[in-house]
């Protein structure tokens, strides 16, 4: 390793150090102090090594692409909000108070792209040092955002985990390759649509921890993805040319893989995954299978007869049990359940219209266990 890059990695793991200590011990960097702390790093790091700006061809090109399709996808992110619903922001919209929450933030992210940009074009030749750079600003993430979480907790690191640090993770891969290959600029572009939108939208798509973490960490894998592909340079190799090719089609399948799953997953659509939780349906379906439900019944319950299970909600707990005999009720048809359980009792409620969320087509053996195990975990 060369005399600069020692340096250079030693200053991003002091400053990594510095971050820990403040998450797990004591947190004392506040938002302003994120900022001064950031700028202490820049101006240790043009100490020890220089600037080095980048010079880029077709630059208006780069950041217009970059600008367009960032808002591409934030109108996609808030798109989402027409099957989950929207929620009234609840930061104030007042001038003043936009400014006071807004300006940290703005300030954290210009620093932050323009030290990466410096970090990440010193230390460009090492593998270690760009992932110690990842890193770093995913710890720099988890600052900002930790006082949301009790990281004493299971359910807290959990939480954490799911809604900062995955999704940070893919957001500093992306900026760390936008600023390799085009300096600070295009980063801090998207960095500012996605990280100051929060403070200044009158409502904000109703997402679960699930949903968003799945979005924020494919929008800016698909980014990286398609600025690769508009700007990539002509490679002479065929056998670099032929991994591209391969990278790009495993990228791809990745996306689409994930985005079946947002679908499956996130109750959005006529077909649900669900785990199961509960042994009450045993042996014909076990503690941690996961269900494929067809909600599009919910619509039409005269498609239901006895002998389908269902999947209906009373009292906001879910349950999937046997349908073993359809009434009708003033008028109204109902359901009586059972599970299929060796001595399992008939359940003590009518399941009404209202409560049906769809009838089980078929199940996937062990696959929920993961989703089980996290809620144990969160719950416990």
């Amino acid at each position: 390793m060369k005399k600069n890059e020692k340096k250079l990695i030693n200053l991003v793991l002091l400053s990594s150090s510095i971050l820990l200590l403040n998450i797990f011990i004591k947190n004392i960097l506040t938002e302003y102090l994120l900022f001064v702390f950031l700028g202490i790093v820049f101006g240790i790091s043009y100490y020890l090594l220089g600037f080095e700006r980048t010079r880029i061809q077709d630059k208006k090109k780069v950041l217009g692409f970059v600008t367009v399709y960032s808002f591409a996808f934030f109108i996609l992110l808030y798109g989402l909000g027409l099957f989950t619903g929207y929620l009234k922001n609840s930061y104030s919209l007042k001038p003043l108070m936009i400014l006071k929450n807004t300006v940290p933030v703005i300030l954290i992210i210009i620093i932050s792209e323009v030290l990466r940009s410096n970090l990440c074009r010193k230390g460009e030749n090492s593998k270690l040092i760009l992932i110690s750079i990842i890193i770093f600003f995913t710890l720099v993430d988890i600052v900002l955002s930790q006082h949301l979480y009790d990281i004493s907790t299971i359910g807290g690191i959990l939480g954490l985990s799911t809604v900062v640090i995955i999704p940070s993770i893919f957001k500093n891969i992306l900026l760390n390759d936008l600023s390799l290959k085009f300096g600070y600029l295009p980063g801090m572009i998207y960095a500012l649509i996605f990280g100051v939108y929060v403070y200044i939208m009158p409502i904000v798509p109703n997402l679960n921890d699930y949903l968003t973490s799945t979005v924020m960490f494919l929008l800016p894998l698909a980014l990286k993805i398609l600025v690769d592909k508009r700007f990539e340079e002509k490679e002479e190799d065929e056998d670099l040319r032929d991994k591209k090719y391969v990278s790009k089609a495993i990228n791809a399948f990745l996306i689409v893989i994930m985005a079946v799953l947002i679908a499956l997953f996130s109750n959005l659509f006529p077909i649900w995954i669900a785990a199961v939780g509960s042994g009450s349906m045993e042996p014909t379906i076990m503690t941690g299978d996961a269900i494929i439900v067809d909600k599009t019944v919910a619509k039409d319950v005269n498609k239901l007869k006895k002998g389908d299970v269902l999947v209906f909600k009373i009292q906001d707990t879910i349950y999937t049990h046997r349908i073993i005999e359809i009434r009708e009720i003033n008028g109204t048809k109902a359901m009586i359940t059972q599970g299929d359980r060796e001595g399992q009792a008939v359940d003590r409620w009518v399941v009404t219209p209202k409560d049906v969320i769809g009838v089980v087509k078929f199940k996937i053996s062990y696959v929920g266990w993961p989703t089980i195990w996290l809620s144990r975990m969160i719950e416990g």
